[in-house]
């Protein structure tokens, strides 16, 4: 839990870092400008404590903190905005998990309590996590210490080297099962921890390895009812593509 000095400088930014895309957009409608976009759904997700984590789960899942903000334990259903594409290959735009049916008001950057929040906040500013492998994920933070563990466990019985996770096998055995919008080397998987009802869900990370953003959609209620990730930000995709041309 981040200190008190911390807490109150954070509440004098907090809205400056508010999203300015509806992302509830790219899963009901069918295109965004002139980008066509399509929703897959990715299965259940499991927080069984409803503090999330997201991170590069190659590289950063042990040093991955939970978000300040919270959900309610439960079961929540997950998909992603796909951006089909013959000539770039099918790019995964944003996951997002869904809290509640209600209309998102408002979109808060996801905070763990770590950044650094001393300089000034200009627009468009955000805070997230670094992707290098390619990959993100969310998860629930008692999995993400499960999954930890169990890879610790296949490392130390001599079945993965270091450097490896049980993702990589998993993701490229997902895409046999489930090829839609996927290559042959898997482009999201949904594991679950064996000997456990947890689960991580991973997909590819947009354009592949940067910086992204988490964030929490809050209701009119004042009620988290969703979390956002997105990986392209499509209107500006689109707006790069005019300004090309």
């Amino acid at each position: 839990m981040p200190d008190q000095s911390w807490l109150d400088r954070y509440e004098t930014i907090r809205r400056q870092l508010d999203a300015t895309v509806d992302f509830a957009r790219y899963f009901t409608e069918s295109a965004i400008g002139e980008v066509t976009v399509d929703v897959l759904p990715l299965g259940d997700l499991h927080l069984p404590t409803g503090q999330i984590v997201a991170c590069d789960p190659m590289t950063e899942l042990e040093d991955a903190k939970p978000y300040i903000q919270t959900v309610p334990p439960g079961v929540y259903p997950v998909q992603t905005c796909i951006i089909p594409s013959e000539e770039h290959g099918d790019r995964y735009a944003c996951v997002h998990v869904r809290i509640s049916d209600a209309k998102p008001l408002r979109y808060e950057c996801g905070m763990t309590g770590t950044e650094k929040i001393d300089e000034p906040i200009e627009s468009g500013d955000f805070y997230g996590f670094g992707v290098d492998a390619g990959v993100g994920c969310v998860t629930d933070a008692r999995t993400r210490d499960e999954a930890v563990a169990y890879t610790r466990q296949l490392v130390d019985a001599g079945d993965l080297e270091e450097w490896e996770t049980p993702f990589e096998e998993a993701l490229a055995e997902n895409a046999k099962t489930h090829p839609k919008y996927q290559t042959e080397y898997g482009d999201w998987v949904n594991w679950t921890v064996p000997d456990t009802d947890d689960n991580v869900i991973v997909t590819t990370s947009g354009w592949g390895d940067g910086y992204y953003a988490t964030y929490f959609a809050y209701a009119e209620d004042g009620t988290i009812c969703g979390l956002y990730v997105p990986y392209i930000l499509i209107e500006e995709e689109e707006q790069l593509g005019e300004d090309e041309a």
